[in-house]
């Protein structure tokens, strides 16, 4: 009798429903605008199915425009090439058909008078009537090719001095200059119409060049450094469609500089062992590579070249054995002073990498998973985690599994959590020690809502329970039809 009592209220009230609905066919009371039957994107669905194809890159673009310029012989001409998003392509310059440089690579036979500076750019000293050409070109080496072809015109006597186009550089085309020392320079024009005087480097004015100010038509630096070196471009702006314009070098002598890309490699027991330095400095440094106070024997392989006005230093081992893993230094010296730094080549496994995600077959459980490289079997897995604000860690190790050649995978699962953010670190073993801790990642657990079961053949309890709740949730619609 109480089954079929609470039936005649539900039919009662659906009864009540439809003589509350809205008439129209067009609208929904269970449509929000907006809504439109949007599917979501499941975050997770987006790191499955973008996350591992690479990040996208905008592709490359010169941003320089064409330039073409008639100088006299003997005078200094730089040709920009400014490459936007180009940092991983080969730049090559060439003037016709003869290749200058291909990357860092010289190919051109007057590397003293024909050389690379700093953002691509072509400089070529003293100048001759065989330097003229419409096609001083420089190439961003992908397919299909960017190019820019520059012009230039050399004549065989000084540019003409006349009462409307007269401008002289001082003290001198090219100035030389020790660091932190200061330096001025100038240009001046006898034209009668006073053209305005404007200079740059490298592409940039010479008010956003750091340490570099202007006065009138001159040009100061008080304390100089390797980043004041190049080609000062003098421009006198008189508003006509060729302005006459000339060029100072500035050649700065500096102690070395050394940057590493990795203070330490990693490496395993057979392969070939690769470590470099990159060294800037003016005039060119010697270096050496010394292991445990030693110098490396020369029967290592050891290569370098230009990139960007620097040198690239590399010691190649070719069959790397136990003995060749420790600390090694690479130390730079010219005339001006000395620079070292140290590399580290060990055996131990690089740093885990994390690759996370959402266990989506138990909402209950967070699952985080990490990518180690070692070129030596994982022996030992450390995980540590915690609740945010929480001192102390909790340590577990987690299950080592087989690699795919040099690269693991090791997932962890956390289960019955409370809700709150947790971080989690995992370090890797190998024969040859521990690697580098991985960074610290952060997640949350949410409170997860138990999803209601359809339950056969329930008992007497539940039917009347479940038949309650569709009560309440058909009175809730009523009321709010109401």
């Amino acid at each position: 009798m109480q089954t079929l009592r609470i039936a005649a209220i539900l039919a009662l009230l659906l009864f009540s429903q439809v003589l509350c609905r809205p008439q129209s066919s067009d609208q929904k009371d269970d449509d929000y605008p907006g809504d439109g039957g949007k599917d979501y994107e499941d975050p997770e669905d987006l790191e499955d199915s973008d996350i591992g194809r690479g990040t996208s890159v905008s592709p490359p673009v010169i941003l320089t425009r064409p330039l073409r310029v008639r100088v006299s012989v003997g005078t200094t001409v730089e040709f920009p090439c400014v490459v936007k998003n180009g940092d991983n392509e080969v730049i090559q310059w060439s003037k016709g058909s003869e290749p200058l440089y291909f990357g860092g690579a010289v190919m051109t036979t007057e590397p003293d008078r024909i050389f690379l500076a700093a953002n691509n750019s072509l400089i070529v000293n003293d100048v001759t009537e065989y330097d003229t050409s419409n096609d001083w070109t420089c190439t961003v080496v992908m397919q299909p090719p960017l190019e820019i072809h520059h012009s230039l015109q050399v004549v065989n006597q000084p540019t003409q001095l006349t009462e409307h186009r007269s401008l002289a550089v001082w003290p001198a085309k090219k100035i030389t200059v020790n660091e932190s020392m200061g330096v001025e320079f100038g240009c001046d024009s006898q034209s009668k119409s006073r053209p305005e005087i404007k200079w740059s480097l490298k592409g940039k004015a010479i008010a956003e060049v750091p340490g570099v100010s202007s006065k009138n038509n001159y040009v100061f630096i008080e304390h100089a450094t390797r980043h004041h070196a190049g080609v000062y471009q003098c421009l006198a702006e008189d508003r006509s469609a060729s302005p006459e314009h000339e060029a100072i070098e500035v050649v700065v002598n500096y102690s070395p500089f050394i940057e590493v890309e990795h203070d330490t490699f990693h490496t395993g027991l057979g392969i070939i062992s690769e470590i470099s330095c990159e060294v800037d400095a003016h005039p060119h440094a010697h270096v050496k590579w010394f292991k445990n106070g030693n110098v490396v024997p020369q029967d290592e392989k050891l290569h370098h070249h230009e990139k960007n006005g620097k040198t690239l230093h590399k010691l190649i081992i070719e069959h790397t054995r136990k003995e060749d893993l420790g600390t090694y230094k690479c130390k730079a010296t010219n005339d001006l002073g000395e620079a070292s730094k140290d590399v580290v080549l060990t055996g131990a496994p690089a740093k885990p990498v994390l690759n996370h995600g959402k266990d989506r077959h138990n909402q209950k459980a967070h699952m985080i998973r990490w990518r180690v490289q070692s070129f030596s079997p994982i022996t030992e897995y450390k995980l540590e985690y915690r609740m945010k604000g929480n001192e102390n860690w909790i340590e577990v190790q987690p299950q080592v599994t087989d690699g795919q050649e040099n690269n693991f995978v090791v997932e962890s699962h956390f289960e019955n959590l409370l809700p709150g953010v947790y971080q989690v670190r995992l370090l890797a073993r190998n024969d040859f020690g521990w690697s580098p801790q991985s960074s610290i990642h952060e997640f949350r657990k949410e409170i997860v809502a138990n999803e209601a079961q359809n339950v056969k053949g329930g008992s007497s309890t539940t039917r009347p329970l479940a038949a309650l709740t569709a009560l309440l949730v058909v009175s809730t619609r009523v009321f709010t039809c109401l």
